[in-house]
């Protein structure tokens, strides 16, 4: 269901970023004076930018929402957008589209249609998504979660799924026309950190649904996900997939619910398999810190198995897939993952998102299995999230002290 947005909320209270920018006006007796021909009348910004000449997209393009840079902008030609099946007319000027999209300097000075009609159709666009860009493109701020957080006809959860879908639709929208970081990362992705984060902490929820992700699969960039990512693509996926990448995700989630976004990426499906395998990897080793000797967990597996007598890890079946039920156990223990390339199994995945389903449930259990297992030979549950917590802080602080050290020794000319 959709719903008319009503801006009167959001904008209240929006000041500009660097008020002391705005020049002071003259009083009466200067204005006075310059009539009268005893001092020349200064250039208003209108006469100095208020003209055809093309625009130039500067170099540094930082610190835009100010009075000086935003009149600049605001002032000159402007283009037609038509937005929706209706058609809905939004007047924009091109120069405020220029030095954001790329899309539409491209559309619009070039020979195309769209240049000599002066305008540009977006008919597949919902102008309420394309509203929350203009509010971005005038201001700088997207309130797209103080306008949900007001609508009390909507339960919290509502809310914050609502306020993520749409901040995801923006996005979608910013990458097609080619918004820049200052958009899509600090704009919506910032947003976006926000809503997720109040989800976890005070709901105990992810508002990434399946549904959510799968619009991000089907209209977000495709992009490699491993090595370093690039602002080359701007894509959404590797920001969702940041957020699912977790140990408390992982854990409790039901993976068959998203099997569907695992038919549409299976590089996407490869990527959580490759990081629960890392997570088993992490624990073993901190396990082994803390007993300071070897951890077999097959051989832990053995003894938890003959203590309960019975072990879910064992023989448990899946639901579905029983002729490769074997090769599936083995893929699911310590052991598989630590040797498998999930990667390479990107394509297969994709075949049968429910297939990827049950590794990754399986492999849930495992590294549960195995952080509890650690816990309980220690002495205390294990919390992942403080322990890893704890290393980040040892490490920050060996690197300072490192960090402390060579400037030291180059203060006293040591190399």
């Amino acid at each position: 269901m959709r719903y008319h947005i009503e801006f009167d909320d959001v904008w209240e209270g929006f000041t500009l970023e660097d008020p002391e920018s705005v020049p002071e006006s003259h009083d009466i007796q200067t204005n006075e004076r310059a009539h009268e021909g005893l001092e020349p009348p200064s250039e208003s910004l209108y006469e100095k930018y208020g003209n055809n000449e093309p625009y130039t997209k500067p170099e540094n393009t930082d610190g835009f929402h100010n009075i000086g840079t935003i009149f600049e902008l605001i002032t000159g030609p402007s283009t037609n957008l038509y937005v929706g099946p209706q058609q809905t007319h939004y007047t924009v000027p091109k120069r405020l589209l220029y030095h954001f999209s790329d899309h539409a300097k491209a559309c619009l000075e070039d020979s195309f249609w769209e240049a000599s009609a002066n305008a540009i159709r977006l008919p597949d666009v919902d102008p309420d998504v394309f509203q929350w860009l203009m509010m971005w493109l005038y201001t700088g701020e997207l309130k797209i979660l103080r306008y949900y957080s007001r609508r009390w006809d909507l339960s919290k959860y509502r809310q914050l799924e609502h306020a993520c879908r749409v901040l995801c639709r923006v996005h979608f929208l910013g990458e097609r026309l080619l918004f820049d970081q200052r958009l899509l990362e600090s704009g919506v992705q910032g947003e976006l950190d926000t809503v997720i984060e109040e989800a976890e902490n005070t709901r105990d929820f992810m508002p990434l649904t399946p549904e959510i992700i799968e619009e991000v699969l089907s209209d977000s960039a495709p992009v490699q996900y491993e090595g370093e990512m690039s602002w080359a693509s701007c894509s959404l996926r590797p920001f969702v997939l940041g957020h699912l990448r977790t140990f408390r995700f992982c854990t409790t989630v039901e993976f068959m619910e998203y099997a569907a976004c695992f038919e549409m990426d299976g590089a996407f499906a490869a990527e959580l398999m490759t990081f629960m395998a890392s997570e088993m990897k992490w624990a073993v080793e901190r396990w082994e810190a803390d007993v300071e000797e070897r951890v077999d967990i097959i051989e832990k597996q053995r003894q938890f198995a003959e203590t309960e007598g019975f072990s879910q890890c064992v023989t448990t079946r899946p639901e579905k897939g029983q002729g490769v039920w074997l090769a599936l156990r083995y893929i699911c223990t310590f052991a598989g993952c630590m040797t498998m390339d999930f990667r390479a199994y990107s394509q297969c995945f994709e075949l049968d998102g429910g297939f990827a389903a049950s590794i990754m449930d399986y492999m849930a259990q495992e590294l549960l299995w195995i952080v509890e297992m650690w816990g309980w030979e220690r002495g205390w549950p294990v919390d992942v999230a403080a322990e890893k917590d704890e290393e980040e802080r040892i490490a920050q602080e060996e690197s300072d002290r490192q960090h402390m050290l060579e400037k030291t020794l180059r203060r006293q000319g040591w190399s």
